[in-house]
């Protein structure tokens, strides 16, 4: 759940709405405004629909072993004023829900770390300008008792510009990319 959408299990799916309201720091003060307001002055747009293009427009057409590690975002509905955006819920085999790499400690499974490279590679190689790579966005799902596979979750901010200027040069991005890969896998892996 994230500072500007609430994200609720609908059984197979999950719902992600733009928050009523957001709060924010503002020097030092913390302050509510609307939500609407805060994620497209934040996101340059809602980022629900944002989701679904990025999704469609870099990730679509990748390889089924990157596919299975993408946690697809299907449509998008409005609800009270709101954009409602439906995506699949990473389920793991004994049918509960998928936990976050942060909550879920360290993974000794190698197909996971393995697929894990695989999702990166993957990204750094289409040059697909991701900007989001963090243990709150990756799940593990278990396939089994001893083995599991990343889910990257959100794809809101994909985007050739941001505020960082070291972005706005693949390479950069890229070389940035892998190392917060790397630093994930450093902290996250089982030895």
């Amino acid at each position: 759940m994230g500072n500007y959408r609430r994200v609720k299990p609908a059984g197979k799916i999950v719902t992600k709405t733009v928050r009523r309201r957001t709060q924010l720091k503002l020097f030092g003060a913390k302050i509510r405004i609307p939500g609407n307001i805060a994620s497209k002055a934040r996101f340059l747009g809602d980022p629900n629909a944002l989701e679904l293009a990025n999704y469609k427009r870099f990730l679509a057409s990748a390889p089924a072993g990157v596919q299975e590690c993408l946690a697809r975002p299907l449509r998008i509905r409005k609800f009270r004023g709101r954009t409602v955006l439906a995506a699949e819920r990473a389920m793991d085999f004994d049918g509960k829900t998928s936990k976050s790499i942060s909550k879920n400690g360290k993974i000794e499974s190698r197909l996971f770390w393995q697929k894990f490279r695989q999702l990166i590679d993957f990204i750094v190689e289409k040059n697909i300008p991701f900007n989001d790579i963090s243990p709150s966005n990756i799940l593990v799902k278990r396939i089994s008792e001893t083995e599991s596979i990343p889910v990257l979750e959100d794809f809101k901010r994909m985007r050739w510009f941001s505020m960082t200027p070291n972005s706005w040069i693949p390479s950069q991005r890229n070389r940035r990319l892998a190392e917060r890969a790397g630093l994930i896998e450093q902290k996250y892996r089982a030895v």
